[in-house]
């Protein structure tokens, strides 16, 4: 089977793709046009929180991916980032192409494949640097501030300042204190972030003092 990183094309290979010694990545074929996909899941902290089995999940420990398949194609989402973690397509009978993707290693560091091919937490194919994302980190709502601003308690026990971005913003998603978002925080001031993800009414939390609680069950 030829393997088509980016641009870059490997040929007569088996379908596994080692990053930093450590075979994280394997494509194969189910069928002639159905490419199947295994492939460990890490955080920015090499915190191992995911895995898939020739598409189907061992375990997601955040709930926080999604698959599409079919003919000719795979496609694994971070739907919580919002970001395509890896898709590939059939080329032919004989060749997959990775078309793009992001993700981490079992190191914390990010690998990038763009159409100019892939990048290891630097300089790669192409000899540029990929663009820096902000730092993301989950909180709870504390306050509700006028202008869709809102007080944010990290859960590294930070208090930032955020303001609402995207669908959210044009949506009008009703957030409320108490309720769990994922914050994108400035890499030039750590007391202002974006609202990147709402977790929904059902991961709401009620505050005690400082302390975010889960409600209590109806018994």
């Amino acid at each position: 089977m030829n393997l088509m990183i980016g641009s870059s094309l490997i040929r007569n290979t088996s379908g596994v793709l080692k990053v930093h010694g450590k075979q994280q990545v394997l494509l194969e074929w189910e069928a002639a046009d159905r490419p199947v996909l295994t492939m460990d899941l890490y955080d920015c902290a090499g915190v191992h929180i995911a895995r898939l089995r020739r598409n189907e999940w061992t375990f997601d420990d955040r709930t926080q991916f999604a698959l599409r398949s079919g003919p000719g194609y795979v496609k694994l989402l971070d739907t919580r980032a919002d970001l395509v973690v890896l898709e590939a397509r059939a080329v032919g009978e004989d060749q997959i192409h990775i078309v793009k993707g992001t993700f981490y290693d079992h190191f914390g560091k990010q690998i990038e494949i763009t159409s100019e091919g892939w990048r290891f937490g630097g300089p790669g194919v192409g000899g540029t640097r990929p663009k820096r994302r902000a730092q993301r980190i989950d909180g709870t709502v504390r306050q509700v501030l006028p202008n869709r601003t809102f007080r944010v308690l990290l859960d590294n026990e930070q208090t930032t300042l955020c303001t609402m971005v995207g669908k959210l913003r044009r949506h009008r998603f009703h957030v409320v204190p108490g309720d769990r978002v994922t914050v994108e925080l400035s890499r030039y001031d750590l007391n202002r972030g974006r609202i990147a993800f709402w977790w929904g009414e059902q991961n709401r939390t009620w505050l005690v003092g400082a302390q975010a609680v889960a409600p209590p069950r109806d018994s």
